[in-house]
């Protein structure tokens, strides 16, 4: 895989282009490998394929009317339920778009296409010492093949909202990058990768 683009960063150039583009998470792995811990092979879709996805779909669009129906801290906590689940499905309905598709087939290609994947969320300001998103956002592993990873990816990004608080869905227009990672599986994991997998999956 050559240098990274707009579309796809491999993990090892995730720490020349910073915690804005990559988020917190896809950096601190980058961090870990450079430090010369075991680190699986991975890419990261930045924040502008999130944008993209939401551009194309017309989902701003969408986020914007269910937000602005009423003010967040006026809405009971049903309201804030049905309001995240319906940009949620919107989310799930998506279409991918043709360049970020390209985008994951040359990872899910670099990585395997036959081997079990990983995908999960690595926001800008996550999982700092003063705050943390654990548990906010899906991760979806055991994807195998360009369709299940583009299903996951959709996934990761729908559950910016999943959890119908009102901060995360607050959060909805600040992108989020996703990372699209190698670790394997449990259910194929050797026992060299069980201490790996703690640091790796945190």
């Amino acid at each position: 895989m050559g240098s990274g683009s707009r579309w796809l960063i491999p993990l090892t150039e995730a720490v020349a282009q910073g915690e804005a583009k990559v988020g917190a998470k896809a950096l601190r792995l980058a961090e870990l490998g450079q430090a010369g811990f075991r680190v699986p092979r991975g890419f990261c879709l930045p924040v502008a394929c999130y944008e993209r996805f939401v551009r194309e779909n017309k989902l701003d669009l969408k986020i914007e009317l269910e937000l602005g129906r009423k003010p967040l801290s006026s809405m009971r906590w049903e309201e804030l339920w049905d309001t995240a689940h319906r940009i949620r499905a919107g989310f799930l309905a998506g279409t991918v778009p043709a360049v970020v598709s390209v985008a994951v087939r040359q990872a899910v290609d670099t990585l395997g296409s036959t081997r079990l994947l990983a995908v999960r969320s690595s926001a800008p300001g996550e999982d700092r010492g003063e705050m943390s998103f654990a548990g906010l956002h899906d991760s979806v592993v055991g994807s195998t093949g360009i369709s299940a990873v583009l299903d996951a990816v959709r996934i990761v990004w729908a559950s910016l909202c999943v959890n119908g608080s009102e901060d995360s869905l607050g959060r909805l227009t600040e992108g989020e990058p996703v990372t699209v990672d190698g670790h394997l599986g449990i259910v194929t994991i050797g026992p060299p990768d069980f201490a790996l997998q703690g640091v790796t999956l945190v």
